[in-house]
């Protein structure tokens, strides 16, 4: 399929597009030509098109989408077309309950070519529809799913109590968000996941891999990473950040952690393999601090407050900040390994 006519039929079949509508395509540095296709497409149906380009940096950070919730709520239509999905950010849901529609187009592909030139493009999503329903029906009639590859995937879900949905391209009314996919999803018990998945394609706020990547799961966690270098790269940051904030736990201090811990640590695994040194010293000790909210040895942040508030219990403070440290923690976890490599 020629790029310009698999941007056409994104316009037409997918969205629907109508004259005076006003689509917002997002992309990102690396495809100038899929957002020129598409805006030459959207204006032959005399559609108002606005494109916002990304650097490859600010692809891999949230924030510069949700700094344009406000501009994506304004437009009928917004297309996310940059290499990493955002379909699950803020910016998206709000402009959703403002009556915009959403298509989350990621363009990043393993052969080469543009996803414009892929010939499922094609497929009419009423027969992708019918060809669904069934599918959901199995789902929901059953409370078990099991995933098996050629690669080695082999991996159970428990789907009880959860209900299925599909995807067939279309975003076609107000508030309805679609996949460019014909695809067929159900929500998992998150506690329940066992065994191992081989991935060897992109892998969501990740990005492309360089080898198939290992992960095995135990009761909904993610127990193991395979060594390859991507895995090996998640490992690394992992223990430096964790180490960070359980040496600063135990010390109380994130300065006593940082020298220790990024001398043993951060230098020889992370900075030696090429991790921008400026991103690992920044985030490495802000990932200890994160620790300094869990810890009774930083008196005079956590338990000082709970002596002048009288609280019956001197570790509330702890406890009511545990949440907020841990979920940074990871945080700091997913954002040092997109930006430091």
């Amino acid at each position: 399929m020629e790029l310009e006519h698999g941007a056409a039929v994104i316009v037409s079949d997918w969205l629907r597009g109508k004259p005076e509508e006003v689509f917002y395509f997002i992309t990102d540095e690396s495809h100038l030509r899929e957002a020129e296709a598409f805006v030459t497409a959207a204006e032959q149906r005399g559609i108002v098109t606005k494109v916002s380009v990304l650097s490859s940096d600010e692809v891999q950070r949230g924030d510069c989408v949700e700094e344009m919730r406000r501009i994506m709520s304004y437009a009928d239509v917004v297309i996310g077309a940059t290499n990493y999905s955002f379909i699950t950010t803020n910016a998206v849901d709000y402009a959703l309950h403002h009556g915009a529609r959403f298509l989350s187009l990621p363009l990043s592909t393993n052969d080469g070519r543009s996803m414009f030139e892929y010939d499922f493009l094609s497929m009419n999503p009423a027969a992708a529809a019918r060809m669904a329903r069934p599918m959901v029906r199995r789902i929901n009639a059953t409370g078990t799913l099991r995933a098996v590859t050629s690669l080695g995937t082999d991996l159970t879900f428990s789907t009880r109590g959860r209900r299925a949905g599909f995807f067939n391209g279309t975003a076609a009314r107000a508030g309805q968000c679609g996949s460019a996919s014909f695809e067929v999803y159900v929500p998992i018990v998150e506690t329940a996941t066992q065994g191992r998945v081989v991935v060897d394609g992109s892998l969501g706020y990740i990005g492309r891999l360089e080898q198939p990547l290992e992960l095995v799961f135990k009761e909904g966690y993610l127990v193991e990473i395979g060594d390859t270098p991507d895995g090996s790269r998640l490992i690394a940051v992992a223990v430096y950040c964790v180490a960070m904030a359980l040496f600063t736990i135990i010390m109380g201090n994130g300065f006593a952690a940082f020298s220790v811990i990024t001398v043993g640590v951060g230098i020889p695994f992370l900075i030696m393999q090429g991790a921008n040194p400026v991103v690992v010293g920044a985030m490495g000790l802000t990932a200890g601090y994160c620790g300094t909210l869990l810890t009774p040895m930083a008196a005079n942040f956590n338990i000082m407050p709970a002596a002048l508030l009288e609280t019956k219990d001197k570790y509330s403070i702890i406890k009511a900040q545990a949440p907020v440290a841990l979920t940074m923690l990871a945080i700091h976890i997913v954002l040092m390994y997109l930006l430091a490599f």
